[in-house]
């Protein structure tokens, strides 16, 4: 048995490979995780968030019973200046008392600089391996979630829109095993994409290492055994958003229709529960919701560039072995649903979209 479900899951994964829909979204993925990385090396190298600091002296002078004050000395600096130890140009030329007034004026900068060092610090270390692969996951997973479920909802939709459901099960193969072969190949095709939008990744953060980084080391503060725990983590929480997607598109027997439903249940989850956490009667349950859940499986410090996407307010989120736990019903409850529904539905021809 277990061999006929290989075998029926290769001939899935040759019919995705073949389709023009997997290879759209994997260039939506890699094409998103250049941005982070390549838009992190951009906020690295040209500062664009930089505190600026401007100087300026001056006297007041009084002529014919009024005061005109006259500039002496301005200048505007900023924290990479104060990075390079350089000092304002034209102070050296002040008197005493003006020199040290910017002098101060500096140091009070300096001080002010420290947290925004910080983000610098994080941005050139976001952009080295193994970090730039983290960093990309993180930034993408609910787009992800979205991507994987969509394609979901097509691989079996399609098979209702052109009739091909009806000439498969036909000729022998079982419901169960085919459903079970969809499933299968779905998650080995996400795999696959994965893999190659780190190997892209990969690939731009050793470019950025040749452009050079003033100095950085070429090896980021994650661990490399970070990279596989994170994308089994993508994979894990993957199961019940596409598990849900193939409901709604069992249920509807429509690609279109099936990608609705579950773009309709991401949304209310994603925007309108949030505001709920505020009332402290919903924290509890808002533990067992779906996305809170994944988002905390995918947080769960793998490396030091994790970025937590507010998709559930400012409530404390579930602790990893909870979230765990709660994925795995929710792709049981999914799971059952559709196994049942598509065991016992009658399947027609063709009917389009």
């Amino acid at each position: 048995m277990i061999p006929h479900v290989l075998r029926l899951s290769v001939w899935e994964w040759q019919k995705l490979r073949r389709r023009m829909l997997p290879w759209l979204l994997l260039a939506i993925v890699v094409i998103l995780m250049q941005v982070a990385v390549w838009g992190a090396y951009a906020v690295y190298r040209t500062e664009p968030f930089s505190p600026r600091h401007a100087i300026g002296l001056g006297e007041t002078a009084g002529e014919n019973g009024s005061e005109n004050r006259e500039t002496i000395f301005e200048a505007e600096w900023a924290c990479k200046d104060v990075r390079g130890e350089r000092i304002p140009p034209g102070i050296e030329e002040l008197s005493d008392e003006h020199r040290e007034r910017a002098l101060e004026s500096v140091e009070e900068f300096r001080e002010s600089c420290a947290g925004y060092e910080e983000f610098r610090n994080f941005t050139s270390n976001a952009v080295l391996l193994p970090n730039s692969i983290l960093l990309g996951f993180d930034l993408l997973q609910g787009t992800l979630f979205i991507l994987v479920s969509i394609l979901g909802a097509a691989a079996l939709g399609s098979e209702y829109g052109w009739g091909t459901l009806r000439t498969v099960l036909t000729k022998g193969t079982g419901r169960w095993q085919f459903l079970t072969a969809k499933l299968v190949a779905l998650m080995f095709t996400a795999l696959v994409g994965l893999l190659i939008a780190s190997a892209t990744v990969a690939l731009s953060s050793v470019l950025i290492g040749v452009l050079g980084l003033e100095g950085e080391p070429l090896q980021g503060s994650a661990e490399w055994l970070d990279v596989p725990l994170k994308i089994g983590a993508l994979l894990y929480s993957f199961l019940p958003y596409v598990m849900l997607a193939l409901l709604a598109t069992a249920l509807t027997s429509s690609t279109a229709a099936g990608i609705t439903a579950f773009v309709v249940y991401y949304l209310i989850e994603a925007t309108l529960f949030p505001p709920l956490n505020n009332f402290e009667w919903f924290q509890r349950a808002s533990e067992y919701l779906l996305s809170p859940n994944a988002t905390a499986l995918l947080s769960s410090s793998y490396g030091e560039v994790t970025v937590t996407i507010g998709e559930n307010g400012d409530a404390a989120q579930p602790d990893v072995l909870h979230a765990v736990i709660v994925l795995a019903a929710y792709t049981l409850v999914f799971g059952a649903a559709t196994f049942w529904l598509f065991q016992r539905r009658d399947i027609t021809g063709a009917k389009g979209g």
